[in-house]
């Protein structure tokens, strides 16, 4: 398996992951069912045109299809971090300021 190949498959492999940690957050109602539908359907567009290059290279020699190989996945793909425990603690002192 050439190295175009194995780069096609990682990325395959982390849209994948993006679309199960998508589901996690829609089940623990971090985001809504349209954000998850648009995410998925996005993650899914993206593989497709990804095995499509991957079954025929040759063909896809435009400047789209190589950023689509080429991009490089973040980290943490998540659009924000979890509040920390301090952070739902700053109502209450609000509440304590403006309550005085």
């Amino acid at each position: 398996m050439s190295d175009f190949s194995k780069t096609i498959d990682h990325k395959i492999r982390n849209y994948k992951r993006r679309i199960e940690r998508l589901a996690v957050l829609l089940a623990e109602g971090e985001i809504s069912e349209q954000s998850y539908l648009l995410s998925i359907k996005t993650l899914e567009d993206k593989m497709e045109e990804l095995r499509k290059i991957k079954e025929n290279p040759k063909a896809f020699q435009s400047p789209q299809s190589d950023s689509l190989v080429d991009e490089e996945l973040p980290d943490s793909d998540l659009p924000f971090e979890r509040p920390t425990a301090l952070w739902y603690s700053v109502p209450f002192f609000f509440g304590l300021i403006g309550g005085s």
